[in-house]
């Protein structure tokens, strides 16, 4: 092998490579740079690399094999880079099966994206022209054929990650093997269709179509879901909490639980086990078994049009959304607005539709990794001066965060009780997607630990706000009275109440009334279930004494 021409060569498809990826390339060095997780940035330039070495040997390969190679490369990266350009954010497994399951469309899609397609196929001309450079070395048969094994390697490996992470996985890595990894999960899922769909069937539930409704004065019904916000910053009985205004609500219109423990330790687990209404002992069936999203049905069954607001994604790419769930509801777009600006978006839209019964699902931005947001007060200090967390200390760390939550979730909560008519007309339930420990920064993840999980990562705020009558509900009262640990597994039941069911019918179809029981340990998911090899989730089991006796991170 001529070593000086496939180094030029190397470095020239990297370049071209780049080109084409530079998108996807430069997230995921600008977010394992930002996390600080210098390892898996390690591991990821290390594929790269690798990736690009493999690529130029397939350049100097037979020629059957070099042009088969490219054909599959370009058909794959064309599709993902494409469907980039057309929608915005990253082709994952989910979009595949929706992609999939809608080809009757692909005609209108193609007319629709023709000038997607071609600007990503102009953005490929360099590399063609680098790959299909001739040359006066090739490899033999056996290079090439060793080269090709190595390739079928990679997928293969990519598929079972794919599998590993429920179609999630693979973010950042080569759009030109993705897509026909995507495509053989798929495969494998279609054969194994009807075995997951045993293992994973939901226990039947009662029959929410026969319930009635009433909502009486509540016109308006929010469901908040923060990001990041651990119990402390928030909780009544706690001096130290972040969010002063709280206390300026009257009493009988604002419900504590108190430490409460999420669904998961992750965001995208917690987001859509609260929209599916997951209940205790049933969370991978009631997640993964069903495409019903109940928060969406219960709410529209009690004569509410549903509005989803959410100020990280707008309902894409993340928290388990798909293209059926958001064709099912309202999207009100936010563009950059902060936390407390959200509660106008629901005024706009009480303005517009006056007579109309509304259920808006708020996903907050919150205090989430790096927590530094420049321009806003520095009420605890010493703070962080930059984002990057490994020129901070603990102290600074944990001061950033508590006036990120200041600035982001007190003002939120400022907005509602000066714009929101909550004693009489609004009921918000309040809680946060998972927590935050702040043991051993740069040493141990914040949350979604899948190997080592901290009770910090779960513990989060519950709270009800309303018109006295439903604090006053039985329902709640139950709740409230009931001497075990709280959790999500409640908030079904505290929407249900706000948008008007009957207590009975409640308890019947949210079972929360079995999380009295005393063997009903809290816990939560830190290692989600792996439908196609593994229906279980992990779950870390609670002691009560040790989410009572957790204090406040200084």
């Amino acid at each position: 092998m001529k070593v000086f021409p496939f180094f030029i060569r190397l470095i020239l498809l990297s370049i071209t490579y780049y080109l084409i990826n530079a998108v996807f390339i430069d997230d995921r060095l600008s977010f394992y740079t930002m996390v600080e997780w210098w390892s898996k940035l390690a591991g990821y330039l290390a594929q790269l690399i690798a990736t690009l070495i493999l690529v130029t040997f397939f350049s100097y390969s037979k020629r059957v094999i070099k042009w088969l190679f490219l054909l599959v490369f370009m058909v794959n990266s064309l599709f993902y880079l494409t469907y980039y350009n057309a929608v915005g954010t990253y082709l994952t497994f989910s979009d595949l099966i929706t992609l999939i399951q809608a080809k009757g469309n692909l005609t209108d899609a193609i007319m629709g994206y023709g000038d997607q397609f071609l600007k990503a196929v102009l953005i490929h001309i360099p590399f063609i022209l680098v790959y299909s450079w001739p040359s006066s070395w090739c490899l033999r048969w056996r290079g090439s054929i060793i080269t090709s094994t190595i390739y079928i390697v990679i997928l293969i490996a990519y598929s079972l990650s794919l599998i590993k992470t429920q179609g999630r996985g693979l973010i950042g890595r080569p759009g030109f093997i993705l897509p026909t990894v995507q495509l053989a999960v798929y495969s494998y899922a279609s054969v194994k269709n009807s075995q997951i769909n045993d293992e994973l069937k939901p226990r039947e539930r009662a029959n929410y179509l026969n319930f009635v409704a009433d909502s009486d004065s509540v016109n308006t019904v929010i469901m908040t879901i923060d990001e990041s916000i651990n119990w402390d910053l928030i909780d009544l009985n706690y001096e130290g909490n972040v969010t002063p205004t709280l206390k300026r609500y009257p009493k009988d219109n604002i419900t504590n639980f108190g430490k409460a423990i999420s669904y998961a330790n992750c965001s995208d687990l917690s987001n859509a086990s609260i929209r599916k209404f997951v209940r205790y002992g049933e969370e991978e069936k009631d997640l993964l078994g069903t495409d019903i999203v109940y928060i969406w049905e219960i709410a529209k069954h009690a004569g509410f049009t549903p509005y989803l607001i959410d100020a990280q994604a707008n309902g894409v790419g993340h928290n388990y959304f798909t293209t059926e769930e958001r064709d099912q509801i309202n999207i009100i777009q936010v563009n950059g607005e902060d936390d407390a600006e959200l509660i106008d978006l629901i005024l706009a839209k009480r303005e517009q539709y006056p007579e109309e019964k509304q259920f808006f699902l708020v996903i907050k931005q919150g205090a989430h990794l790096p927590y530094y947001k420049s321009g806003i007060s520095e009420v605890f200090s010493p703070g962080m001066k930059s984002p990057v967390l490994s020129q901070a200390t603990r102290e600074e760390i944990i001061n950033t965060y508590k006036n990120r939550a200041r600035f982001e979730t007190d003002r939120y909560f400022e907005a509602i009780l000066e714009k929101l008519p909550y004693k009489e007309q609004v009921a918000i339930v309040y809680t946060s997607d998972h927590g935050q420990t702040f043991d051993v920064p740069g040493q141990k993840s914040f949350h979604c630990d899948t190997r080592n999980p901290d009770i910090k990562e779960a513990t989060v705020p519950l709270l009800f706000i309303g018109p006295q009558f439903l604090n006053e509900s039985v329902t709640i009262e139950n709740i409230k009275n009931d001497q075990n640990i709280k959790s999500h597994y409640y908030i079904p039941a505290l929407l249900m109440t706000a948008l008007g069911y009957q207590d009975s019918d409640i308890a019947q179809f949210t079972e929360y009334f079995e999380l009295f029981e005393k063997d009903a340990n809290p816990h939560f998911v830190y290692d989600r279930a792996v439908p196609f090899f593994e229906s279980d989730a992990q779950k870390k089991e609670l002691e009560e004494i040790d989410v009572i006796s957790l204090a406040p991170q200084f």
